[in-house]
């Protein structure tokens, strides 16, 4: 008999980044989108990019937004070293005000594998729009990279 958590027996958490796995989020961001224009309601999306592949830091830096987030936002670190958090009723300017704060979180926290090297994330957001789907919300935050 194992011993795992429920959440992570079924797969809906990554244990060593603390945030959704690649499937899971894209059930739920796939949902979301469709609840949020279903209901009016606005829905922002970060993309946090690294500025290199470490996994110690891509982790550290999953896990410190893993930490911050508010309950109702998700993400994921996604196999091309990017995390995407979704961003619930919240409108563009919201988004970008706190991806900015996890940012410098991120910088004053992570660490490369010598302890000088500071992490400088990129981030690009993006805010759901009429027709939007799922996809083309995160084509979108990939076009500003």
């Amino acid at each position: 008999m194992s011993i795992e958590t429920p959440c992570i027996a079924v797969c809906l958490l990554d244990p060593r980044s603390g945030l959704l796995t690649t499937a899971a989020f894209e059930r739920d961001f796939a949902t979301a989108v469709y609840q949020a224009q279903t209901r009016g309601e606005s829905l922002s999306v970060a993309r946090f990019n690294l500025d290199r592949s470490d996994p110690r830091a891509r982790f550290d830096a999953a896990r410190i937004i893993s930490r911050l987030m508010r309950k109702m936002d998700f993400g994921a670190l996604h196999s091309d070293d990017a995390i995407v958090v979704v961003f619930a009723e919240t409108d563009l300017r919201a988004a970008q005000s706190i991806a900015r704060r996890l940012v410098s979180v991120i910088r004053q926290t992570s660490h490369g594998p010598r302890r000088e090297a500071r992490i400088e994330p990129e981030v690009g957001v993006a805010t759901l729009m009429p027709g939007d789907t799922a996809r083309s919300i995160l084509a979108r935050l990939a076009d500003q990279d």
